[in-house]
């Protein structure tokens, strides 16, 4: 390995914590790869490095949305959590006495965060040990532009630049992309992260929160906290609330399956499938997971709940403390794992569909959230504290008043004082005041994805630059791929996005290690989908004496494998890899139970 690699991890939370172990194992496994000639380089702007926003909040009523046992930013390693847990009570027990992970699926966010802390620490001193270079900066990129050779500048904040052969952006959460006209605006808290800002808001009143899913829910158990006299307002298009998550199994699909999605593409040839067909499929997989029929008149019941909230919160605690399995839920956590794949093979127009009609609906089912928060949610609303209101229409703010102005589809008009932005993270861009993607976009870096976030390459995950090239050693992962993948907010599929990466990363760098030179060292500097519908590595001569044209295909992937939870095109299988067992007979069962997002 004759040149000298240098990584660069934007953003380090629980993806790029994951995405540094899973380098870190690379290098670990492949002999070839001298650790002395390899340094990484993270760079977060929070405090800390390895808790990242969600992970970082100190509020012990926070609470994982995701049981403990599957969230571990380590591929094939699910349970790691736990196990660290068991094993490293010292390092938590003080802060957290009365918690229990035998007892416990749903621990604090912050616990997870001492995780990932920890973690990020231990591999950093293996890595050195190793001889390799790590290091952590505690600062904000804000700026990466190209250089020759393949490589990049990451501009910072306040410190030197770094020159990087490949960086990865693991930014995380954007802020919401709704309601950004009312910025600034007094009483208005367009992110309720942290929390501690609101502590200005006074006991005693009212106060309206955008949004009744994960994330107001969090926002009305930290209101509650700080005054027991708030009364708090979620308010929505829907009004409705998340389905508890109850008994659950593992979930063997029969009918909603790639082999089937595979067969009615005719195994690529056909571009798209309809969402038509999708939802026929999806209602015969239900149908069998229920082991009853759906006519239309039950199928409009799924989709437009008329229970009040509180019937709704009461039914959905009822069904989960029940020890019978959820069907139904078992079999939509199963299907989150082929999202990315389904809304790929989804025309642009499908697309626009399912996100106008079906989106929201959907998200109440499978964004379900933990049984001891829907116990507090539903006290709070049997208490009169807290009120659910559905049909909102429109928010805007009165200069004269200085109140927010909420209009509902019944023509009813309520004035705010206080108002709080909880609809979730923001997928858009152009209204983003992130100053890294302001720049990447003004220098044709990046380009808008119509559906979220932006364009990456969806077998390589590689950046799309404004002509709609991947740019080489420079890709993405997490909220930033949304329109690509549409599931992104579970660290399941955040942890197989940056597999793929890492393993084309890996790809890289053992190709350069087989360079006997500088005139014939390999940089894989295109991955061109161009070759008969399948995936082909590609290097480039670096020596001038050859003609830059002249290209040399080095192999292309053998068959299409499932790596964790996302569909992806590999040489050969990496770890998480499982292949479908054919004494299922087109069964498709998947090992990790994905438990929606988080």
């Amino acid at each position: 390995m004759k040149q000298h690699i240098h990584i660069g991890i934007v953003g380090f939370g629980a993806a790029g914590v994951s995405a540094f172990l899973q380098f870190i194992k690379i290098v670990q496994e492949n002999p070839k790869l001298d650790p002395r000639k390899i340094t990484i380089s993270a760079i977060e702007k929070s405090g800390e490095m390895g808790p990242g926003l969600p992970y970082s909040t100190p509020e012990k009523c926070h609470i994982l949305n995701l049981p403990a046992r599957v969230m571990s930013p380590i591929p094939g390693k699910p349970d790691d959590f736990v196990i660290w847990l068991k094993e490293n009570p010292s390092l938590w027990k003080k802060q957290y006495p009365k918690f229990k992970p035998e007892e416990d699926d749903f621990p604090p966010r912050s616990l997870y965060g001492i995780y990932l802390k920890h973690l990020a620490e231990t591999t950093k001193q293996q890595a050195e040990k190793m001889g390799m270079a790590v290091n952590f900066i505690h600062d904000e990129v804000v700026n990466i532009t190209p250089m020759q050779d393949a490589k990049y500048t990451v501009t910072l904040r306040s410190k030197p630049a770094l020159e990087v052969n490949q960086a990865i952006l693991c930014i995380g959460h954007l802020p919401s992309s709704l309601y950004t006209e009312l910025k600034g605006k007094k009483n208005y808290f367009h992110s309720p992260w942290p929390t501690s800002k609101l502590r200005v808001i006074p006991d005693g009143k009212t106060v309206y929160v955008l949004g009744t899913r994960l994330t107001a829910i969090d926002i009305a158990n930290i209101l509650a906290k700080y005054g027991e006299n708030i009364k708090i307002v979620l308010v929505s298009r829907g009004g409705l609330l998340p389905c508890v998550i109850g008994n659950t199994k593992e979930y063997a699909r029969l009918h909603l399956t790639i082999q089937k999605i595979l067969a009615e593409t005719l195994n690529g040839l056909k571009e798209y499938i309809r969402l038509k067909r999708i939802q026929e499929l999806f209602w015969q997989e239900l149908e069998t997971a229920e082991n009853k029929k759906f006519d239309e008149k039950a199928r409009q019941a799924f989709l437009n709940p008329t229970k009040t909230p509180k019937e709704w919160l009461k039914a959905e605690i009822a069904a989960a403390k029940s020890p019978s399995p959820r069907h139904w839920q078992s079999f939509l956590f199963s299907l989150y794992s082929i999202v990315p794949y389904i809304w790929q093979v989804l025309s642009t127009e499908d697309k626009e569909t399912f996100l106008k009609d079906y989106f929201s609906i959907f998200m109440t089912y499978l964004a379900a959230f933990p049984l001891k928060n829907a116990e507090k949610i539903l006290a709070m609303l049997e208490s009169g504290q807290l009120e659910v209101k559905g049909g909102l229409t429109s928010v805007k703010h009165d200069e004269r008043t200085n109140n927010f102005i909420l209009t509902f589809k019944d023509g009813t008009r309520i004035p705010a004082k206080y108002l709080i932005n909880a609809t979730g993270p923001g997928y858009s861009i152009a209204t983003t005041d992130n100053l890294l993607l302001e720049n990447m976009r003004k220098n044709g870096l990046i380009q808008s994805d119509p559906f979220g976030g932006i364009k990456v390459h969806p077998k390589t995950f590689q950046i799309l630059d404004a002509d709609g090239k991947p740019l080489p050693g420079l890709s993405a992962t997490g909220e930033l791929v949304r329109g690509t993948f549409l599931a992104t907010t579970d660290l399941g599929q955040t942890v197989a996005h940056i597999q793929g990466v890492t393993h084309m990363v890996g790809e890289a760098l053992k190709k350069a290690a087989k360079a006997k030179n500088n005139n014939s060292s390999e940089n894989v500097t295109c991955i061109s989908p161009k070759n008969g519908g399948k995936l082909s590595f590609w290097h480039e001569p670096r020596s001038s004496s050859e003609p830059a044209a002249k290209k040399t295909r080095i192999k292309s992937p053998r068959k299409e494998q499932q790596s964790g939870n996302v569909i992806t095109l590999f040489e050969q299988p990496v770890q998480g890899t499982e292949k479908t067992p054919r004494e299922n007979k087109g069964k498709e069962v998947l090992k990790r139970q994905s438990f929606g997002m988080q």
